[in-house]
């Protein structure tokens, strides 16, 4: 039924809290590093508890802490595994549900397939169970399939396969007395006008009724005394009538839904919003009971579990567990300890004998004691005072996503800084959080800070200007207009009505450092990229945003004194590479006094899962102390318009995140390193000219082996510039007699062939190599 209720008979143990560690950092690496968690642990019987990372460990952690991998899949794990029959199964990002039994080694059990249409065959949806025992099984192959648990080795365990016309995430609920099956879809009809993304089947899996609404429903849906509740990207919670698809009502929240709803024991229904706030509904009429709001508008991405006593227990954007009562009073904010800058916990807790059991973005998972919820273990704060009226404010942002009521203590040079709306209204007593939207902001002084609005209109990005001297305070003045009140159509915006105009102001002091005489780094591995904001990009992909590595190759010098490299996407232990359409040049600007990295990319072309985007820009900006070593934290910020993006473009158009005369502003972080190169020049490479195509072949020697990933190109012109092009799409790779040859396409628009003049680098193995016209 997917109430997110305990069962009636659990007893709970009185046990200390416990964690249990993340993949220990000495196992990483560049292209290992993923370790995330992003869905919910599963308990036994006895207490056992069992989870899966992105880095493909399989933990099994006993009641009181101690754990084991019992299994290591090299594969991404973003399902919740699945108890059933004796028998452990989870599903993962190879297209395999693997199954392990106690005393036996694990083993593949059923495989998906790339099916036309489809751009990967990624488990993502989770495992479940339907009436008559069959597993439940929903990929991002546009398929759902459902599998025989009796079945053995020698046969495939598939009984039927439904098509669906999108990626399906969500775990199907059933209706115990009918046999029904409910699920969401990813699909949005501005894709395609057919498409639906809510689905019901009989119990013998044929189609009953389905509806679309304005965003992807990727949330497990729950049913509950004849209604189904369904949260979706639109922004609203839907209901139906469970047998017919009638929809009853829809409560608008300000941001989009990733969690599931939740079922308290009177009947209402409590949803967790990316706006920050948590919503208790009335099943009958979509009525607010009830709802409470984080102070600082921290998205809820964890669904809510519901405890003994109706109480409500849910992950935190800051790193919290926080805890509710049956009326939405919080009980406790509890730390949970992230060790790490990944302070958002986006998987959802699971109920235990001894507590709630969680897992953290960092890779570790929590036992929170039951006993947590008996009173505050850290004080809540109390929520920002707003006057009577209409009110709003700016809180810095890190590029983690996490927000915070204080200044910035400090900004490192050449780094940009984001600030999130937080817009209000209030009766005097107390405020209440709405929806809000940027008009415009001015920062001052102009010689110091230039800001830039999000697509969304719901976050500032602030970048340095010159004046921004190291070792000085530079004072930060930003005045805002914005709007309240918006017309919407799902969460695209616009009109409204004009809030009060406010200053906010502050000093920050630019840090001094010193690495003079040193050049810049020769290679980077730039990984486990967060892309924080908008809050919609890691509810859509946070699991692909885990596993991408971008190597990053200075290539040459500039004639202006900058530094060309080359970012492609690479793994280097040959495990499958998401990323293989990254391939772009970057201007590097090196500061030797400051340790400070600046690479930015103009007209991007890039590709990922199948699917292009040009960008107006991809800039990152990284630090490094006297011995060269990364400090953490580099600023990533990509601009694009949804026009540029292929397939998906529309759909991001749709849901409110920008337009093509308000770009799409990306925010983030992530992991980053230095990597020393290869070692000398390939053998025997060379390159020659297609004098009746004008196309550049690169040959490697006969006794270079490389897979394709390690071979990627750029060009610069007469000027010595890096030209702009689709290197992905102008790139092809042929492999004849062992030898890995590529072949680079004129970009569009230039007629006959290659200047002589144009300078061609390879790039092999992390080693530039320029190349030369002839043999």
């Amino acid at each position: 039924m997917q109430t997110g209720r305990a069962p009636e008979g659990l007893k709970p143990t009185t046990i200390p809290g416990w964690t249990y560690p993340a993949k220990p950092r000495h196992e990483e690496g560049p292209g290992l590093a993923a370790r995330g968690i992003f869905n919910s642990a599963v308990v036994d019987a006895a207490g056992n508890v069992y989870s899966g990372d992105a880095s493909g460990r399989l933990s099994r952690i006993a009641p009181h802490g101690q754990g084991e991998v019992i299994h290591d899949t090299r594969a991404l794990i973003d399902t919740t595994p699945l108890l059933h029959k004796g028998f452990l199964y989870v599903a993962c990002g190879d297209g395999y549900i693997w199954r392990w039994k106690a005393g036996s080694p694990a083993s593949k059990w059923f495989g998906a397939p790339l099916e036309p249409g489809a751009f990967i065959n990624w488990f993502e949806g989770h495992l479940g169970v339907d009436s008559k025992g069959n597993i439940v099984a929903p990929n991002d192959n546009f398929r759902v399939y459902f599998l025989d648990p009796e079945t053995v080795s020698s046969r495939s365990p598939l009984l039927h396969a439904v098509d669906m016309k999108d990626q399906t995430w969500s775990l199907a609920c059933v209706d115990p007395a009918s046999g029904r099956l409910f699920m969401g879809n990813n699909a949005m009809r501005v894709l395609d006008p057919q498409a639906r993304n809510v689905y019901a089947f009989s119990a013998d899996w044929q189609p009953l009724w389905s509806f679309a609404t304005d965003g992807s429903v990727v949330a497990s849906p729950a049913w509950d005394r004849g209604r189904l509740f369904a949260g979706s990207f639109d922004g609203y919670l839907h209901a139906f009538d469970a047998a017919t698809g009638q929809r009853l009502w829809k409560f608008a929240t300000g941001d989009h839904l990733y969690a599931s709803p939740a079922i308290l024991s009177n009947g209402l229904v409590v949803q967790a919003s990316c706006d920050g706030c948590v919503y208790a509904v009335e099943p009958g009429d979509g009525t607010l009971a009830w709802r409470y709001d984080m102070p600082l508008r921290q998205p809820f991405r964890s669904s809510p579990a519901v405890g003994a006593g109706d109480r409500i227990w849910l992950g935190t954007g800051d790193g919290r567990m926080l805890v509710l009562d049956d009326q939405g009073m919080p009980l406790a904010l509890h730390p949970l300890g992230v060790a790490g800058p990944r302070r958002q916990v986006n998987a959802s807790p699971a109920v235990a004998p001894g507590g709630m059991v969680i897992g953290d973005s960092e890779g570790a998972l929590h036992l929170v004691p039951w006993r947590v919820a008996s009173g505050p273990s850290a004080p809540p704060e109390a929520e920002p005072a707003a006057p009577a009226g209409w009110s709003a404010a700016l809180y810095p942002t890190d590029p983690w996503g996490v927000v915070s009521a204080q200044p910035p203590h400090h900004a490192r040079p050449g780094e940009a800084l984001c600030f999130t709306l937080d817009a209000r209204e209030s009766d005097g007593s107390g405020s209440t959080r709405t929806i809000g939207l940027l008009d415009t902001v001015q920062a001052w002084p102009a010689s110091h800070w230039h800001a830039r609005i999000s697509g969304d209109r719901r976050y500032v990005i602030v970048e340095q200007g010159p004046g921004c001297t190291p070792g000085e305070v530079a004072p930060l003045k930003l005045h805002v207009t914005w709007r309240h009140s918006p017309e919407r159509e799902g969460l695209r915006m616009h009109g409204g009505v004009a809030g009060p105009a406010f200053t906010t102001a502050c000093e920050i002091p630019i840090l001094r450092t010193s690495v003079a005489g040193r050049e810049p780094p020769a290679m980077l591995w730039f990984q486990r990229i967060a892309m924080s904001l908008p809050a919609l990009l890691p509810s859509y992909n946070q699991i692909g945003f885990e596993t991408l590595v971008y190597g990053i190759t200075r290539v040459c010098a500039l004639k202006s004194g900058e530094w060309l490299y080359l970012c492609t996407g690479w793994l280097p232990d040959g495990s499958p590479d998401i990323a293989t359409g990254v391939r772009f040049p970057m201007r590097g600007r090196w500061d030797a006094a400051t340790g400070t990295l600046q690479l930015r990319g103009q007209g991007v072309y890039s590709a990922l899962n199948g699917f292009a985007t040009h960008m107006h820009s991809f800039a990152l900006t990284c630090w490094f102390d006297a011995d060269g070593t990364p400090s953490a934290s580099p600023v990533l910020r990509i601009a694009y318009a949804p026009s540029g993006v292929h397939f998906y473009g529309p759909m991001l158009e749709a849901l409110g995140m920008g337009d093509d005369q308000h770009p799409i502003e990306v925010f983030g972080s992530g992991e980053i390193g230095t990597w020393p190169a290869q070692g000398p020049a390939l053998p025997g490479l060379h390159w020659t000219l297609d004098a009746a195509s004008g196309d550049m072949v690169v040959h490697c020697g006969p006794d270079v082996r490389l897979s394709p990933v390690q071979l990627a190109l750029v060009v610069q012109d007469e000027h010595g510039e890096p030209v702009t092009m689709d290197y992905a799409r102008a790139t092809g790779r042929v492999t004849v007699s062992g030898q890995v040859l590529l072949r680079l396409s004129r970009p569009a628009g230039m007629d006959g062939p290659w200047s002589k003049a144009c300078q061609v680098w390879v790039v092999a193995d992390g080693v530039p190599v320029p190349a030369r016209f002839g043999n």
